[in-house]
């Protein structure tokens, strides 16, 4: 076992949050054995083990099966996963009565229920619950679930595992500061407490025979009932399993951002270099709960879509990824209602094949189409037509009226960071968070800086490594860029003496 590891099973508090980089792992030495303790420790108990979705069940619990074997504990013998249970299994009290699907039951009565984050289960009776991959799972999910974590207090209520809850992540992106609702145990947690448990268990072992033994034993039960653990580790803590060249192999896809918080787990802080610093889900985003993934989706799905209103779109052209952002003006207000995006070696002609697909047969074919001077001097690698012209055209070609909208404007980017400021201090724009994921990210993840003149910059440095995922650096929002040119250029000259930070 690792640092990580070996601090959760010697603590092992009434509350245990454990934050750690990638490859500390987190799900087969973590959650695994926590399980493992509460399911034999309780005969007869049920509980829970949430996970962002069903999609990623067999992802997930594999890990955790792997440590059921590594301790001895076979598949279809001393556990059963999805299906009723065998004969010689005893049957708990608080099992399902029919549907087994996302259910494992142990021999000796106990098990639990893998609970999607995408449903709610605050009917469910739980004696412990535990909880994969945090940052993933959303803060009022879990909030509901956890009171479902009430159990059975006359027959398990002396022992330190019942209404016991764990929560295993690494640490949020910067992009991701809205998920980062677990880490609000950091200030609740008792670390004088956790010490004694400590203590006490370095001094067992010492000698687990000396007459106080069991007193001791009986005290550190005793304090784990009232301990909250906080505990970080870093992908460098578990160095001695991974190998040096497997943590540099992956440092090298990575983008700085990812290095800092999935690597070294350090907490993401937005600091003073966001080139959106006032882009925030909580205040300009809003979910529609579509119960479809993006690929599946289209325009009657979308509940945030006037179909007999136009469409405002601009694009960024590049070539390893060519993206669209799609909103529309609603009492004077720009909502951004969808973002679509291809991976090279498709090009701009497939991206207006894909929009075409998603707004198929909408009543309104009527399209503003935003872009500056950068559209009309560019062009694609495969075709001498510039790339607002090649746009432009496929559109047409499928039924939709275009009407080009070019703004002369040659926008700084100080000018372009005030702009947003103002549109969204000013409640100007919102945004479909579920459809503009990676308009969201990409957002989130810029960064500005000064050059040598003192003039603010977009850092695209991004943009220019193939290694790191063209979706998450800065083509998305120059899109977005484009779209709010376009349509607001005016309130730059409107503000042109307005200070914003």
């Amino acid at each position: 076992m690792n640092p990580a590891q070996l601090y959760n099973k010697a603590v092992d508090a009434r509350i245990s949050v454990n934050v750690c980089g990638r490859g500390t792992g987190k799900t087969e030495g973590i959650t695994g054995p926590w399980l493992l303790d509460r399911l034999t420790a309780m005969p007869g108990c049920v509980g829970g083990l949430m996970i962002p979705d069903y999609k990623v069940e067999e992802k997930i619990l594999s890990g955790v099966y792997l440590c059921f074997e590594q301790f001895g504990f076979k598949r279809g013998v001393h556990y059963n996963v999805g299906t009723t249970p065998p004969a010689h299994f005893k049957r708990g009290r608080r099992f399902p009565e029919k549907d087994f699907a996302h259910f494992v039951s142990f021999y000796n009565g106990s098990g639990f229920y893998i609970l999607s984050a995408r449903a709610k289960h605050n009917g469910s009776n739980l004696d412990f619950l535990a909880v994969e991959e945090g940052k993933l799972i959303p803060e009022q999910r879990f909030r509901e679930t956890v009171l479902a974590v009430r159990g059975n207090e006359d027959v398990f209520g002396k022992l330190y595992q019942h209404k016991s809850i764990l929560i295993v992540s690494d640490m949020p992106r910067p992009w991701e500061k809205e998920h980062d609702w677990f880490l609000q145990f950091r200030p609740k947690s008792t670390p004088n407490i956790c010490k004694q448990i400590l203590q006490i268990q370095a001094i067992l072992q010492q000698d687990e025979r000396r007459a106080d033994a069991e007193e001791l034993r009986n005290m550190v039960k005793e304090l784990r009932k009232r301990a909250v653990s906080f505990n970080t580790a870093s992908t460098l803590d578990n160095i001695h399993a991974l190998g040096l060249n497997y943590i540099r192999t992956m440092i090298a896809s990575m983008s700085k951002a990812d290095i800092a918080t999935s690597v070294l787990n350090l907490e993401a802080r937005q600091g003073g270099n966001a080139f959106y610093p006032l882009w925030s889900e909580k205040k300009h985003g809003y979910r529609i709960g579509y119960h479809l993934p993006h690929d599946d989706r289209n325009w009657l799905t979308d509940k945030d879509y006037f179909a007999t209103e136009p469409i405002h779109i601009a694009a960024d052209y590049n070539q390893s990824i060519n993206c669209l952002t799609i909103g529309q003006l609603q009492l004077g207000n720009l909502k951004i209602i969808n973002s679509l995006y291809v991976l090279a070696p498709l090009d701009l002609k497939d991206l207006a094949r894909k929009f075409d697909d998603y707004y198929k047969n909408s009543p309104c074919r009527i399209v503003y189409y935003h872009f500056d001077r950068t559209a009309r001097q560019g062009r694609s690698a495969i075709s001498a037509m510039r790339f607002h012209e090649s746009f432009t055209q496929e559109l047409q070609s499928l039924g939709w009226t275009v009407i080009e909208q070019m703004f002369y404007n040659q926008f700084t980017y100080q000018d372009k960071y005030r702009l947003w400021a103002l549109l969204l201090r000013m409640g100007k724009i919102s945004f479909n968070i579920e459809n503009c994921h990676y308009l969201n990210l990409s957002i989130q993840n810029t960064r500005c800086y000064q050059d040598e003149s003192g003039a603010l910059k977009k850092d695209k440095s991004g943009e220019k490594k193939p290694q790191l995922d063209q979706r998450l650096q800065t083509h998305f929002g120059e899109a977005a860029d484009s779209l709010i040119e376009g349509l607001f250029a005016e309130v730059i000259t409107d503000t042109a003496t307005t200070d914003v930070p």
